[in-house]
């Protein structure tokens, strides 16, 4: 009796994988600017309110900082 045995496409499933892979960075950067421009609006004094200064909506928009 012979086995068949398929091995598996690399090529296929890895395109996608970098097609999602950069869908979701592009997805993730459009949402840091809309974050950055949103508070960018703010005051001076707004900011201040939320614990903030204008030096640090870059870091926010990133998630790397909560107020």
């Amino acid at each position: 009796m012979t086995a068949i045995t398929f091995l598996p496409v690399k090529s296929a499933g890895s395109r996608w994988r970098h097609f999602t892979g950069a869908l979701r960075a592009f997805f993730a950067a459009s949402q840091q600017q809309r974050v950055a421009r949103e508070l960018a609006r703010f005051s001076d004094r707004e900011l201040a309110d939320l614990g903030l200064t204008r030096g640090d909506i870059p870091a926010v928009a990133r998630g790397k900082r909560r107020r």
